[in-house]
């Protein structure tokens, strides 16, 4: 056999299987919304094509979380097993930097990023951070040798920043932000330990080296256009952080292109990096919780009675709230919103009002707040799924239908199969 007949063509790498591969080894190891999974999976993809010119722009990612040992640090080496030459490192200088990135194409994954961001250097390196967001963007070093004294270098790859407090304002606009949550004990995570890791990673990247040789120049022409159906309302920087990704998915195929378009609107929508929002947020779930568990954790409590409670804490700052005014439930609703909290009705009262159901915390409650300090639940019965509305608008009460629900006999039968609840 001839060393020609002994070459034979790798097989086509199945784009969607590749995907979902490094989705998978992602999530065996970090807990994030599907979205930021989609996200992760292909930013990791968009980083095997160094030094190719295939995009104009690159992303980059801003891993932040509201509450501390929320996988930050576990996220970036998850994926610096699986990035392109990943380059893990933590709190590094600005010099080192400098020197690592001006002659080396490796993915930066930097976890401490305070540590190298409060240095004296912070703006000249915030500067080349930018420059490197986009092909072509050159930061002059001073160079003795050369005969101008001066030469142009780039940090042209994918990049990616954890660490506690915001990235300077500028180099956060040029990335993706990846808000992680604290998780849930019901959660579990597999322990990142580097044999296993590092075996299970390998045939990834792998297949991800041929990946990159095999779609490189199907990506290239791609790439000088914006993709079919881009979102709207991104800014400039956004967007050039959104489109590798979006043409990566779009030319894998199957589910990916419907999956990034809805991420990442909802990933640029997330929440600020404003560390004291977190706080009071937590104070505020802290103090809802007491005062259901002082009330023998009842299903539902009027919102007039929540504020009332709250308004009486002398130590806290709800009858504070702002302007020297006290909290509004207008103000209760907003805080609450993103966890996602909100009110409904209860038909219970001669005069329906507003309020807050307690099943609704318990997740919030899950996330945020100690385990050890958690109400215990009342026993709690299947709810229809006409009930998990924002306003329950039968004549019957919210109480009186569970009631219905939970007697096991003919009429219940009859009334969820064979009947619906009309508004």
């Amino acid at each position: 056999m001839t060393a020609i007949q002994k070459q034979r063509p790798s097989p086509e790498i199945n784009r969607q299987e590749l995907l979902s591969d490094v989705a998978q080894f992602i999530r065996r190891y970090v807990v994030c919304s599907d979205d930021q999974l989609t996200i992760l999976s292909l930013w990791v993809l968009s980083g095997y094509f160094p030094c190719t010119s295939v995009f104009p722009s690159l992303a980059s990612l801003n891993i932040y979380s509201a509450e501390p040992q929320s996988g930050k640090t576990t996220c970036l080496k998850a994926l610096s097993y699986v990035a392109y030459k990943g380059w893990y490192t933590c709190g590094a200088s600005t010099a080192v930097l400098f020197t690592k990135l001006r002659w080396s194409a490796d993915v930066l994954l930097l976890d401490d990023r305070h540590v190298t961001f409060s240095s004296s250097e912070r703006q000249a390196l915030v500067a080349f951070l930018n420059a490197g967001a986009a092909e072509l963007g050159l930061y002059g070093f001073l160079h003795p040798e050369e005969d101008s004294g001066v030469v142009d270098g780039s940090c042209f790859v994918p990049k990616a920043f954890a660490g506690h407090g915001p990235l300077p304002p500028s180099l956060a606009s040029r990335c993706i932000p990846i808000n992680l949550k604290r998780r849930k004990p019901s959660e579990p995570v597999e322990r990142l330990r580097f044999c296993p890791a590092a075996e299970a990673a390998e045939p990834i990247v792998n297949r991800l080296h041929q990946w990159a040789q095999q779609d490189r120049e199907h990506l290239r022409p791609l790439a000088q256009h914006v993709p079919a159906g881009m979102l709207s309302g991104l800014t400039p920087h956004q967007q050039e952080c959104a489109e590798p990704l979006v043409h990566i998915a779009d030319l894998a195929g199957g589910p990916w292109p419907d999956k990034i378009r809805a991420a990442l609107p909802r990933i640029f929508e997330a929440d600020t990096q404003d560390s004291g929002n977190s706080t009071t947020l937590r104070q505020l779930l802290s103090d809802v919780r007491d005062f259901f568990s002082a009330k023998g954790n009842p299903e539902f409590i009027p919102t007039s009675d929540l504020l009332g409670h709250l308004h009486g804490l002398e130590e806290r700052d709800w009858k504070q709230w702002k302007n020297s005014r006290a909290m509004t439930p207008h103000a209760l609703a907003r805080e609450l919103h993103d966890l996602p909290v909100r009110s409904c009705l209860d038909w219970n009262n001669a005069v329906p009002g507003r309020g807050y159901r307690y099943q609704d915390f318990l997740e919030p409650w899950e996330r945020y707040l100690s385990a050890a300090r958690l109400p215990v639940a009342n026993p709690s019965l299947p709810e229809p799924e006409d009930l998990a509305l924002q306003s329950v608008r039968n004549p019957q009460s919210v109480r009186e239908i569970t009631n219905v629900y939970a007697a096991p006999n003919a009429l219940t039968l009859w009334f969820w199969q064979g009947s619906k609840v009309e508004d």
